[in-house]
């Protein structure tokens, strides 16, 4: 018990000292002040979290309140007072762009009062307060699309609006452009393109300098089912004429000579945006092809957004688009699987035996009767005093024994190693794979000496360091060929750390290296043996006394014997397999006529207008066509008579289908179907594991500014990887916005809201399926709900399906 008490009043007294050195140095009232700073923080911290920003302030102010020295609170403070003045800086740009300035001038003299040093709440509260500014001195009411925008904006505004009016190259649209039937004979020039030009139902203008040089000339021509522009050509050449559209029903004609076009000839500028350059590189080079092969000398790339900006003619600017087309193409894609097997074995044996040498020696030394050195000697002195001869004993001699060494090792070690890296690179772009480690090793000169003490000259003074890469390295350049062949060039290094040698006081590693490099050329999914390097060595190595280091049974008692086995195997395996294939249409491959050498001239094929077939379900009607009259010479024809009985057409055959103008000559021409959606793919049979593209394409799109489809096919053999634009839509240079569902297949295709649609033939999208498994997969759009600019539905057309052959 009294050891107890004794016990309990140690520890008072212990507590109470505690407390008296706290009430020293730490008052009570600043330990309470900062847990409620700590507490605050917490506090402020969550709110912050939550996005209540001013909330967060209040909290961080109250928390510097209570220790206006802890730089914690000080920089929570600065953060929650700009995110404050950010967000209320965000809010008042939303009330500005909806129309409601005064709200949003409040909002943003909010947010500048709580940080002043925003700049970016002072710019828009001083450019809000203009804008109601000038509003009041207008005295007319603004609009309220308008009322949102400041004097930048509106000037904005007014120049996309007047870029919106620049208008492209006049293009010719005659009332009729074939000319079935037209023969003059000895007519002078100006005639001939009047002639010409009133039957297609267009004007013509010519150059005096034409008209005076051609004075007195005729020419005989004969245009048989030609069209308007054929025409015009061919009266060029015969009369050396020059002739360009001047609006949609004008022409002008003038003399074809370099300072008459450089005089007439329109310039185009026009920007192209390429899709696919990846370096800059590849954007000069296409751009001098364009100034080469286009003859366009007016080409400007643009590397930051990979453009070229062109001004050349509008035949030359046809010609770059075809060029572009041509060249601007996804590059051929490959994953190489790479397979690198290494086996190693070393065996080491050791045996050794040695007798160390010995002998005998005399006389070591003379001592006296106390083990100390007889008197008159010196304790290295190996001299003796002939009176000492007769106190000498065995105390006075010693001999060397000799030794005796045995050694016996065994080291056997194996190594395998498996690598499988995949390499995925482009068609000629260089793929590099490092697998391993880096060890370092010294360069350059240094200086040999001790490491400590006075003087020491450290090793490592002027060394210099550089770093192999120890393990697989693979570096490979492919270049596919078509759809089902590659080449490469493969470089595979396998090596790894076999010993360390101390040089100059370094240990320095030896790295064993094994390297392959090789031009192959294998089919897609092909397997592909490198290397299979084999190596077998052994060494022996006997050390020890001659001739007795050679006995069979007792050379490893007279010295050392040892054996070395190494072996060693290397193979490495690539299969390459295509991700991309080189995408070439026949629109790619064709050729087209450019003109002469000294001009650049291209000529377009007019396509008819489709002809919508008959419905399978109206039954069939055979005409009834009266047979023709005829008048008698220089009479009228017979009262009664039908227009249909005066035209000389003669009746169409059992299997001929008669036209719709025959069944009612005062009908006209059918007319084509609108917004008819179609599939193309490529006609020939598609690889296992390749990517394919499926177009899908509108013709006579008459004010197309939406199209929302559903595309179905089967998910056994192919599998929906991308949804690229086809480019009709943003054929006009406005922007296209693209909505896509890969995994339920609905896409959606839509130009900029308040734009005009766009009109003709072209491609909407771009399917880009990979190819799972063999067999027949069909394409098909289940669902096209195809809208106008007024937000009204297309007439619904028939559904299109293609079939692609995977095998």
């Amino acid at each position: 018990m009294p050891f107890y008490k004794g016990l309990a009043r140690l520890n008072s007294l212990a507590l109470a000292f505690i407390l008296c050195f706290e009430g020293a140095f730490v008052p009570m009232p600043l330990e309470a002040k900062t847990r409620k700073g700590e507490k605050l923080l917490q506090e402020a911290l969550l709110a912050e979290a939550k996005g209540d920003y001013e909330k967060a302030l209040e909290l961080y102010e109250q928390a510097l309140g209570t220790d206006p020295r802890d730089t914690g609170y000080k920089l929570g403070v600065d953060r929650a007072r700009f995110q404050a003045a950010q967000k209320m800086v965000d809010r008042g740009e939303k009330l500005r762009a909806q129309g409601k300035l005064e709200e949003a001038l409040a909002i943003f003299q909010r947010a500048f009062a709580l940080d002043p040093s925003s700049s970016i709440a002072e710019q828009r509260m001083r450019q809000t307060f203009d804008m109601i500014k000038k509003e009041q001195h207008s005295g007319a009411p603004t609009p309220p699309e308008e009322r949102s925008l400041t004097a930048a904006d509106k000037v904005k505004k007014e120049a996309e609006k007047k870029i919106d009016t620049l208008m492209d190259a006049p293009v010719l649209k005659p009332i009729k452009r074939e000319i079935v039937n037209l023969k003059m004979n000895n007519q002078p020039a100006k005639i001939l393109f009047e002639t010409l030009s009133k039957m297609a139902g267009i004007n013509v203008m010519f150059d005096p300098d034409f008209l005076s040089q051609n004075s007195g000339k005729n020419f005989p021509v004969d245009f048989q089912n030609t069209t308007l522009e054929e025409a015009l050509d061919y009266l060029s050449i015969l009369t050396k004429a020059y002739w360009k559209p001047i609006s949609s029903n004008a022409i002008y004609v003038t003399l074809d000579n370099p300072q008459k076009r450089r005089d007439y000839e329109d310039y185009i500028v026009k920007v192209f945006y390429l899709q696919h350059a990846l370096e800059p590189q590849e954007l000069n080079e296409i751009a001098n092809a364009v100034r080469v092969v286009g003859e366009c000398r007016k080409v400007v790339p643009y590397v930051a957004q990979m453009a070229l900006m062109v001004r050349c003619t509008a035949d030359q600017v046809s010609l770059v688009q075809k060029i572009l087309n041509d060249m601007d193409k996804p590059r051929a894609e490959i994953v190489l699987d790479v397979y690198v097997l290494e086996a190693n074995k070393t065996k080491t044996r050791s045996l050794a035996a040695t007798i160390a040498n010995g002998s005998t020696a005399g006389l070591a030394q003379v001592i006296g009767f106390n083990g100390a050195p007889a008197s008159g000697t010196t304790p290295a002195s190996t001299s003796l005093n002939l009176a000492r001869i007769s106190k000498l004993s065995t105390n006075n001699f010693s001999v060397n024994m000799p030794g005796l060494f045995l050694q016996a090792l065994l080291n056997d070690r194996t190594t395998r190693v498996l690598q499988n890296p995949q390499v995925r690179t482009v068609d000629n772009k260089k793929a590099s794979l490092r697998i391993g480690d880096r060890y370092p090793y010294a360069t350059g000169s240094f200086n040999v000496g001790t490491t400590g003490g006075v003087g020491g000259v450290s090793p490592y003074a002027s060394t210099q360091f550089q770093f192999a890469e120890v393990g697989v390295n693979v570096d490979i350049t492919p270049k596919i060929h078509g759809n089902d062949e590659v080449s490469l060039r493969v470089e595979v290094e396998v090596s790894n750390i076999r010993d360390q040698v101390n040089i100059g006081g370094l240990t320095q590693p030896v790295i064993g290296q094994r390297k392959i490099g090789e031009d192959i050329r294998i089919r897609e999914g092909e397997i592909n043996v490198m290397g299979g390097l084999r190596s077998n060595t052994r060494s022996k190595t006997i050390v020890g006394l001659p001739w007795l280091a050679t006995l069979p049974g007792l050379n490893w008692l007279f010295g050392s014997d040892v054996d070395d086995r190494s072996d060693s195997e290397l193979l490495v395996v690539l299969v390459p397999h295509l991700v991309r294939a080189p995408e070439l249409t026949d629109l790619n491959l064709r050729g087209v006529s450019t003109g002469t050498d000294q001009q650049v001239k291209l000529s377009y094929q007019m396509k008819p207008e489709p002809v919508v077939a008959p419905a399978a379900s109206a039954p069939a009607v055979t005409p009834v066509i009266p047979p023709p009259v005829t008048s008698p010479p220089g009479g009228s024809p017979p009262a009664g008579t039908t227009p249909q009985q005066l035209r000389p057409s003669p009746l169409p055959g059992p299997n001929v289908p008669v036209p719709a103008s025959l069944l009612n000559p005062m009908a006209g021409p059918a007319p084509a179907l609108k917004n008819k959606l179609s599939l193309t793919a490529p006609v020939t049979p598609v690889q296992l594991s390749s990517a394919v593209q499926v177009m899908v394409n509108v013709e006579s799109a008459d004010d197309l500014t939406k199209a929302p489809l559903k595309v179905e096919y089967d998910t056994k053999l192919l599998k929906l990887v991308n949804v690229s634009s086809g480019g009709l839509l943003a054929s006009d240079g406005q922007k296209e916005e693209l909505v896509t569902d890969l995994n339920s297949g609905e896409v959606s295709v839509s130009r900029s809201a308040g734009t005009k649609g766009i009109s003709g033939n072209g491609s909407l999208l771009k399917l880009t399926f990979l190819s799972l498994a063999k067999g027949e997969a069909t394409v098909r759009l289940t669902q096209a709900k195809l809208s106008n600019s007024k937000n009204e539905a297309a007439a619904p057309a028939p559904l299109p399906e293609v079939t692609l052959k995977i095998q």
